[in-house]
């Protein structure tokens, strides 16, 4: 039975500022009879404008044309029979997907400022999310690889496998990606080092590249630089089964990488680090990114391990405000939840505002669910919650302003969206109120 997968909302969220990325596809578990696929073919066609579709297998595949009028699951058995012998091809598929829900619009728009000539396909308001990564594999494989790191990068942020360093510099870091000999040397480190890493699976080859591009923030009208430097690290080929339209089951040969990612805010100074493998996995890629790509003298300190304590909103929490607080007021007004047994479930419970003015969801769950609302009940657990926090005016005549803050299970936020002043504020009030609490750092992978 295929695995099921809960879809996060494609937002602008968690999109890095600077991007180092060691790359690598998920890998499905394979027992020598079936592997277990979260990606589904029949699911993801309808997704898909057929006449992009049609284009891409013409240019990765065997130029079949496709009977888009037939039920979903032929059209699947055509289209891997059109793309058998591009192992890339199957592969982009399910990484389209992968970026639709890992940084959506908002990250293929990013190839458009890359190149300009792009941006119609990559950001079709007329089109899906699918459709558009779907485009930009057809129109540039290469481009559409750094996408996917990217996305991979997103889908990082905020699990097990991730940490957090600041570092202390008085001015911009300025990531050294252009210089041939550092570049070659930083490789050699890596490769050098990873090899040595019991819990990272032996590779055969490990190449490392770059990519500078910009992307928008959501508290200016600004494009903002960033750089993505990317290590692919081959692994063996991974075998899968797929079903033949004789129902006969054939086997594919899909490559592997090896995946690890270091986001550099050069504004900010902050350094996130997403890579499998252990506490000193990360380390040791911090430390050559510092010593190859980083000024002299700069050294990253590591910030603690955050969990968001979603037991405090079981019920509706009493948050307290102090006159110098920057924030007067915060509402809950939605939660998300996976019901009890689910398999691939999620309730979205939703207050929207009146006249401008956040609402509380708690009492109108109450209301909705004949007094049995499933907020705080036994086997409800929360995947994410929304606050809206109302700051006070930032000066004589100014009004007061309403932030969104989401909450992400376990450790995912959107407050690197806001600006400094924002963050700091609401930062500061989620520590002292027990919104967060420290864990671990110790790996459970």
């Amino acid at each position: 039975m295929p695995k099921q997968i809960l879809r996060p909302k494609s937002s602008h969220s968690r999109h890095p500022l600077f991007a180092f990325v060691l790359e690598c596809p998920p890998r499905s578990r394979f027992d020598g009879r079936k592997a277990e696929i979260a990606f589904e073919l029949k699911k993801f066609i309808p997704k898909v404008h057929p006449a992009v579709f049609q284009s891409f297998i013409d240019e990765h595949g065997s130029r079949k044309k496709i009977e888009w009028q037939e039920p979903f699951s032929n059209v699947a058995f055509a289209i891997e029979a059109a793309l058998a012998s591009n192992t890339w091809a199957y592969g982009a598929m399910e990484h389209a997907e992968l970026i639709s829900a890992n940084g959506g619009r908002e990250l293929l728009r990013s190839a458009g400022h890359y190149r300009s000539d792009l941006m119609p396909g990559v950001d079709d308001p007329e089109r899906t999310d699918e459709t558009c990564a779907i485009w930009l594999a057809t129109k540039d494989p290469n481009l559409f690889n750094q996408i996917v790191s990217s996305a991979y990068a997103m889908k990082g942020l905020g699990t097990r496998s991730w940490d957090a360093f600041t570092v202390d510099s008085e001015k911009q870091l300025a990531v050294d990606v252009d210089n041939t000999d550092k570049m070659m040397r930083f490789r050699i480190d890596v490769e050098n080092f990873l090899t040595k890493q019991r819990n990272v699976p032996t590779f055969r080859t490990l190449v490392v590249d770059h990519y500078r591009h910009r992307t928008s923030r959501l508290d200016t009208h600004s494009l903002r630089p960033w750089v993505q430097v990317n290590v692919y690290a081959d692994l063996a080929p991974e075998t899968r089964e797929v079903v033949t339209s004789h129902e006969t089951i054939d086997q594919i040969q899909l490559p592997r990488t090896y995946r690890a990612s270091i986001l550099c805010d050069t504004q900010k100074k902050t350094i996130e680090v997403i890579a499998k493998g252990g506490l000193p996995v990360r380390d040791g890629l911090v430390d050559l990114f510092r010593h190859h790509l980083l000024p002299t003298g700069l050294k990253p300190e590591r910030l603690t391990r955050r969990l968001i304590n979603f037991e405090l909103f079981q019920t509706e929490p009493k948050f307290d405000f102090g006159a110098d607080d920057a924030i007067s007021n915060v509402v809950v007004d939605e939660v998300r939840l996976l019901p009890p047994s689910s398999e691939g479930g999620l309730v979205t419970l939703e207050r929207k505002r009146v006249h401008g003015r956040p609402i509380s969801v708690y009492k109108s769950a109450e209301t909705w669910f004949g007094g049995k609302s499933p907020i705080g009940r036994p086997g409800w657990n929360f995947l994410g919650v929304r606050l809206r926090l109302t700051f006070k005016p930032d000066g004589v005549g100014q009004k007061e302003r309403v932030r969104t803050i989401e909450l992400r299970s376990p450790r995912g936020t959107s407050l690197r969206e806001k600006t400094d002043a924002d963050h700091a504020a609401a930062e500061k009030l989620f520590t002292r109120w027990g919104v967060f609490k420290d864990e671990n750092a110790d790996d459970d992978e």
